[in-house]
C-alpha cells in the first residue's frame, strides 16, 4: 500500500506493518564483535544527543536520529535498547516505528508544525524578499517531496 492509511488510522509509506516486530523484544540479535558494539554505541549515543537536540531546534529532525539510535542500540546492547523503547519521550518513537513502520499522524503534524514554525522565523529575519520567497519555496518542495 503506497501512500494510503492502515486500520489503526496512521499514515503508510511503502508497506504494511511487520507483525513480528510487535512482538520481537528485539529485532535483531547484538553483534559479538567487542569493537563493532562499541562503535555502535558511540553512534547510537551520538545519534541519540542529535535527536534530542532536534527537539528544541526547530529545523533539525528528532524522529530520524532517535532511529538511529535505536537501530544501533539494537545491535550493540540489549540493555540500552530496552532503556531507549522504555523512555517516556523517545520510547513511543520507536514502538510506533517497529509496530507500524510509519509516524503517527500527530507525529508528522508536530514535524510540520514545526518545520513552518522555523522557516517562517527564518524567513521574517532575513531582508531580502527573494531570499525569503526561495526559502519559503524550499521549504514547500520539502514538505512535497
Amino acid at each position: 500500500m503506497v501512500g494510503g492509511s492502515n486500520p489503526s488510522g496512521r499514515a503508510t509509506i511503502g508497506a504494511m506493518a511487520h507483525p513480528s516486530a510487535v512482538d520481537a523484544p528485539n529485532p535483531t540479535p547484538p553483534t559479538t564483535s567487542p569493537l563493532l558494539r562499541a562503535v555502535l554505541i558511540v553512534v547510537g549515543t551520538a545519534s541519540l544527543a542529535i535527536g534530542i537536540v532536534g527537539i528544541f531546534v526547530p529545523l533539525l529532525p528528532t524522529t530520524v536520529f532517535v532511529l538511529i539510535a535505536a537501530a544501533c542500540y539494537a545491535r550493540a546492547s540489549d540493555r540500552l535498547y530496552a532503556w531507549l523503547l522504555a523512555h517516556r519521550r523517545l520510547g513511543p518513537v520507536v514502538r510506533d516505528w517497529r509496530e507500524h513502520r510509519s509516524m503517527t499522524r500527530t507525529s508528522k503534524r508536530r514535524a510540520y508544525a514545526g518545520l513552518f514554525l522555523g522557516v517562517g522565523i527564518s524567513a521574517l529575519l532575513l531582508d531580502e524578499l527573494a531570499l525569503r520567497l526561495l526559502l519559503l519555496g524550499l521549504a514547500a518542495i520539502a514538505v512535497v517531496v
